[in-house]
């Protein structure tokens, strides 16, 4: 009995009337005997499939155009709730409400955060009312939580800023708290020629790109210093924090030498100034203060009062934020010293609000690092008058210790910026290797005169007469 082949006939009948017109026609699976399909039924076929697909492409974009627009009103909704939040605290900040900007703070934050917050300094105001002006740049969403980025514009700073704020949505509105792990991720670490540098994932990019530049920096200070480099020496530890305060300190316990800093993201940068240039001066600041430490280790306690006007050197020549103010505040304080005492106090310098707002990127005050200026309201109370030494018998000496006589130290607020000059000088003229030359012969003599005489084989009059002239360089006074 021959085989039964299995017949399958496909027809696409557009027209119902002709189902009573066709006649069955079977077909073998094997195709090879079969006559052609009608090229017309095939074209209807081929336009009904691509308009079903066409729809229903059509359909999936309208529901996720319309979930799109459903998301961007959802953003659009916290924007404005954050935007109600930072007004309020431009509204307490412009009128120095610090009782309602404290209120205004995550109150289930740690204190110490909070702390920070509400003690933040600003510049003393220039006699107009103050005006804020913030935007939100950017923001990312995580639960309860928003990471906000925010552009400032504060008529008491020079330029506009950004830092990064964390919000926490509360019943009663979002409010500004501490930054978390949620935001900034796990600990993470890489290492350089000098350093270990530890940080969490949102800082990464900003380590990665600064760590060239930190062994640089690092490399000059500790030349300027006469310290060996040895990069056999165990690395000294880098800490890129988002807790504790903002101004970290450099330290040395048994495990070797730790720098803490606080994560760039946070610190209020100047918008032309990068989060990984923000990263390489805050830890170069505290590279400055372990070096002199260690350097100022071997250098009799009878000096140690030139400590200050040697750090302010180092970061005068690290030509970062805090070295832009260097013309402003020796020209300020030249002339304040060269003028008669009835003269009196003549205020302040040029670009105050510049300099303030540099010194307040890492929330220092700069009588910190020598400069006789406070940035708040104190000022006039600590530092009158004003005076910087312009001659080497008005230096710190070891038997004078200005650092802790009252009355002489408040007369002479000028000193370390005086000595700064006195080093950068001293380092253009003789060369580099004069400044650690002169602090290598510190344990023989207790004047001035004598010291810079017999180190660098000049008068001590001649010396006094070039170290004035490139003190009135450095002011702008002498071309």
């Amino acid at each position: 009995m021959a085989k039964q082949e299995e017949i399958v006939r496909w027809q696409f009948l557009l027209d119902e009337d002709r189902w009573e017109s066709r006649t069955v026609e079977e077909y073998p699976l094997d195709q090879s005997n079969a006559p052609d399909a009608n090229p017309a039924s095939r074209a209807r076929a081929i336009r009904f499939w691509a308009l079903t697909v066409t729809a229903v492409f059509l359909a999936g974009s309208v529901s996720l155009f319309w979930l799109w627009r459903e998301a961007q009103a959802g953003l659009e909704e916290v924007r404005d709730q954050l935007t109600a939040a930072i007004e309020l605290e431009i509204w307490a900040d412009e009128r120095g409400d610090r009782a309602m900007a404290a209120g205004l703070l995550d109150a289930n934050a740690s204190p110490t955060w909070r702390n920070q917050n509400i003690s933040r300094f600003f510049p003393l105001p220039d006699g107009d009312e103050r005006q804020i002006s913030a935007h939100i740049a950017d923001f990312e969403l995580q639960d309860d939580r928003a990471l906000v980025t925010v552009v400032v514009t504060d008529s008491r700073l020079a330029v506009p800023y950004q830092e990064t704020r964390v919000y926490r949505k509360t019943k009663t509105g979002w409010v500004r708290t501490a930054p978390s792990a949620d935001f900034w991720g796990v600990w993470e670490s890489q290492e350089s020629t000098y350093f270990v540098f530890r940080y969490r994932t949102r800082d990464r990019d900003a380590v990665t790109a600064a760590a060239p530049e930190i062994d640089r920096l690092y490399e000059r200070v500790v030349r300027s210093l006469g310290l060996p480099i040895d990069s056999g020496r165990e690395k000294i530890a880098v800490e890129v924090r988002i807790s504790g305060t903002v101004a970290q300190s450099s330290t040395r316990n048994s495990n070797g030498r730790v720098l803490a800093v606080a994560s760039p993201q946070l610190l209020p940068r100047p918008l032309g100034l990068s989060a990984e240039a923000a990263l390489a001066q805050s830890v170069l600041y505290q590279i400055i203060n372990l070096t002199i430490w260690e350097r100022m280790d071997n250098v009799p306690g009878d000096w140690q009062s030139i400590r200050s006007g040697l750090r302010l050197w180092l970061i005068w020549e690290a030509d970062g934020v805090l070295a832009q103010s260097r013309g402003d505040v020796v020209r300020w304080l030249y002339e304040e010293s060269m003028a008669p005492w009835e003269k009196g106090y003549s205020g302040r310098p040029q670009n105050y609000d510049a300099i303030c707002q540099g010194f307040w990127l890492w929330q220092l005050h700069p009588y910190e690092i020598g400069v006789p200026l406070t940035c708040d309201q104190t000022e006039g109370q600590l530092f009158t008058p004003v005076r910087m030494p312009v001659q080497l018998r008005q230096l710190p000496m070891p038997e004078m210790d200005p650092e802790f006589r009252g009355a002489w130290t408040r007369l002479n607020t000028g000193r370390a910026i005086a000595l700064a000059t006195l080093f950068d000088f001293v380092d253009n003229t003789y060369g580099p290797a004069s400044v650690p030359a002169l602090l290598a012969q510190t344990p023989d003599y207790l004047r001035w005169h004598g010291l810079v005489s017999s180190t660098l084989d000049v008068s001590a009059a001649e010396f006094e007469a070039e170290w004035q002239a490139h003190m009135r360089l450095l002011a702008g006074l002498e071309q």
